[in-house]
């Protein structure tokens, strides 16, 4: 298999701007208080590129990965990719969120709104993967 480049980057492109209005209107506010990051945290905002960059990395493993498989599992309808997507992400990533919420004694509410911006992002990701790669 000859991975699509182009698939690949425009889910990434995609599972950004997610990410981006999620932890920005939608949920920013709740989770800015849960981290304790203040919203005009001048570190963080130095470092802002750094950190997209840095999440972008790791969103591009996770988009290849769910590109590989997509093309092995061999769905042939939407609904397919999505239970694909699910499984992958109960599997993967809500253990790989939750379990260290839980020891580091952060609030349920963090790790929720985490792991459904990751669902989030994996079905859109899914998705257009599916619909360019097919």
């Amino acid at each position: 298999m000859l991975m699509n480049i182009l698939a690949v980057l425009a889910a990434l492109v995609w599972s950004f701007v997610v990410g981006f209005i999620w932890y920005g209107p939608i949920f920013g506010k709740k989770w800015a208080e849960y981290t304790k990051i203040k919203q005009n945290d001048k570190v963080m905002k130095a470092n802002m590129k750094k950190y997209i960059l840095q999440n972008q990395v790791f969103s591009l493993m996770w988009i290849i990965t769910l590109s590989y498989m997509i093309y092995f599992g061999n769905p042939v309808y939407i609904d397919q990719v999505i239970v694909l997507v699910v499984l992958g992400w109960l599997a993967f990533s809500v253990p790989a969120v939750m379990a260290p919420n839980i020891w580091e004694k952060k609030p349920l509410w963090l790790g929720m709104i985490n792991i459904f911006a990751s669902l989030s992002s994996l079905l859109v990701a899914g998705i257009i993967l599916f619909l360019i790669i097919g």
